[in-house]
């Protein structure tokens, strides 16, 4: 069983995007001291439509398998439905249209001026410090075609009423809580406020103790500023420019219902206070020369991110059981009636990360040439990017977790020898034995977070992206106290059973699941790719080079992906994986 969205729109994107760079770079040298200084004038623009990747005139349908599952007079669910089924019986959980799709013109300048001086402070210690200044023009359309929706100018009073159906009875303000930009906006063209206060120190020092050349300790802080995207663009589908119409509870064959309905709209918000997205950046590194054209390394790096981008449903209900069994519409029961949900987007999530970092290099010396890194790491945040809603809207130190990136463990190798065999041998055996090279790459890693989800929409609150709730040990085979009539394997971290699924039910209707988001990891990796390759003199200029690869040498199967949804039928079981061992001989003639 699993979610199908059928959309019968056509697919076209138009986005043309410019950037005209204009920097004035300049370097003065005095005594011991190095500056840097210099401005970048970047005008920047981007023309397409005001939803490129995903044109949804034509309507999208979302079947759950929510409509053909066997519930109890609780609502807890006694058989899972089944999404195909429930399109087969033309019952959808929701059908969504946007009027039109509207091709916008967005522009924007940086201005990005800095300042660096790198002294010498003795022979063998060198210490940098600058400052960038970041000023980011807030987006405008050149016609003006942006609006958003703002919560404090709402007012309940003038908002359109909602029956239980979710259907509009009573028409209200169309306008209720939006913002135009170039007319109710007071932020002038665009819709949030720009910034005057980025600046971005860095500072860093590098030494070597040993004074010899052939040790260096370095350290290194900085901020970092990021222009956000330019999501504001998404404010064409409000009113009174659009309308996307979302409907739940609906049927395929007439998603609208009776003529003359209407239904409330969907919107997009861009939230102030807007910030700038920023990183700050900390290192501390030791290399050091320990064999003759061999270095090694290792370094702490660490960063944490702020004001980082993310979006979450600014108008979803609280959890409804009424909701969950279809007997009312989320639009019903909205914080802000007359409206749909509400996607909003916001620079108030965070990140960090912080890792331990090693590498060992070996310049080519008679015949020899390696590198090896490996990388012990953890990435945290509550949002891992636009696109990752939280499932509780008002609550999202619940979202902290392993960013959908983080990899804990990697380690990779490249690696090339050429063969001694033979060497100063003349004749055939100087022409077919000697002379050959193998090579080669390896990589380890470990596998990354996973999130138990659910099919349906268990909280009621008209959204399909939350997580079952854990009654025991995931990592651990055989059954769960608290789930006795589950069937539970006897092993785990095979392809049949990647967890125990037992330790995961759906939650009770009109709740949140409390697992948390990334609470396993899934499979690794591991893999060797080898090679081994002569070239043989044809004459002076002409050379035919022989090469044996293999992919995958070992034909180590690989684990594949993993079925994360709770109320699915192949819940946690295990599904594709590598390729298979791959053999190639080439032979190419150089002149």
């Amino acid at each position: 069983m699993a979610t199908i969205l059928a959309s019968l729109s056509k697919w076209f994107f138009h986005n043309d995007a410019f950037s005209f760079p204009f920097a004035f770079n300049t370097t003065w040298t005095k005594n011991r001291h190095t500056v840097r200084f210099g401005l970048d004038v970047t005008p920047e623009g981007k023309s397409e439509l005001a939803n490129p990747s995903s044109n949804n005139t034509n309507g999208t349908y979302i079947f759950t398998g929510d409509a053909t599952g066997v519930y109890d007079a609780d609502g807890n669910e006694l058989s899972a439905g089944n999404a195909i089924a429930d399109m087969l019986l033309g019952k959808a959980y929701n059908y969504s249209e946007t009027a039109l799709d509207l091709f916008g013109k967005y522009r924007w300048i940086n201005i990005e001026p800095y300042v660096e001086d790198q002294f010498k402070v003795r022979p063998n210690i060198t210490l940098t410090a600058g400052v960038r200044y970041e000023w980011y023009q807030t987006e405008y359309e050149q016609h003006n075609m942006l609006s958003t929706f703002t919560p404090s100018r709402f007012n309940p009073a003038n908002a359109s009423v909602v029956d239980q159906w979710g259907e509009i009875t009573t028409q209200g303000d169309p306008l209720n809580g939006i913002m135009l930009a170039g007319k109710t906006s007071p932020y002038g063209r665009s819709v949030f406020p720009g910034h005057n206060n980025a600046f971005a120190p860095r500072i860093g020092i590098a030494w070597d103790p040993t004074n010899s050349g052939k040790m260096s300790v370095r350290a290194g802080y900085g901020i970092y500023y990021d222009r956000w995207g330019s999501y504001s663009q998404f404010g064409a589908n409000n009113p009174p420019y659009n309308q996307i119409v979302s409907i739940y509870n609906t049927s395929l064959t007439n998603p609208g219902g009776a003529a003359g309905i209407n239904y409330p709209p969907a919107l997009s918000a861009v939230l102030s206070p807007w910030k700038f997205p920023s990183t700050q950046k900390w290192s501390l590194s030791v290399q050091r020369e320990v064999l003759p054209d061999t270095t090694a390394s290792i370094a702490y790096v660490g960063t944490k991110g702020t004001h980082l981008l993310g979006n979450y449903n600014l108008n979803q209900p609280d959890p409804n059981p009424l909701i969950q069994n279809w007997t009312i519409s989320p639009d019903y029961v909205r914080p802000y009636q007359g409206y749909s949900g509400i996607t909003a987007f916001t620079t108030e999530f965070g990140s960090n990360y912080n890792a331990l970092q090693a590498t060992l290099i070996h310049r080519l010396r008679k015949g020899l040439s390696f590198q090896a890194s490996y990388t012990y790491s953890k990435a945290l945040t509550d949002s891992s990017g636009t696109g990752s809603f939280p499932q509780n809207s008002y609550d999202w130190r619940a979202e902290y977790g392993p960013a959908d990136f983080d990899q804990r463990q990697i380690f990779t190798a490249n690696y090339s020898y050429d063969l001694p065999f033979f060497r100063g041998t003349k004749g055939f055996k100087n022409a077919l034995l000697a002379g050959w090279q193998v090579s080669g790459i390896t990589t380890y890693q470990s596998g990354g977070p996973i999130t138990v989800t659910l099919l349906g929409d268990w909280a009621g609150v008209g959204s399909w992206n939350e997580r079952a709730t854990i009654v025991g040990d995931p990592n651990k085979a055989g059954p769960v106290a608290a789930n006795p009539t589950c069937d539970a394997p006897s092993q785990i971290h095979v392809r049949a059973n990647w967890f125990n699924p037992c330790a995961f039910v759906t939650p009770t209707p009109g709740t949140f699941g409390n697992s948390s988001r990334g609470i396993l990891t899934g499979p690794g990796v591991e893999n060797w790719d080898l090679g081994l390759m002569k070239q043989f003199a044809v004459r002076e200029s002409m050379n035919l080079q022989f090469r044996a690869e293999a992919f995958n040498t070992f034909n180590t199967p690989g684990r594949g992906g993993v079925d994360t949804t709770a109320d699915d039928a192949n819940f946690s079981k295990m599904s594709g994986g590598n390729s298979p061992r791959i053999l190639q001989l080439s032979l190419a003639f150089t002149f």
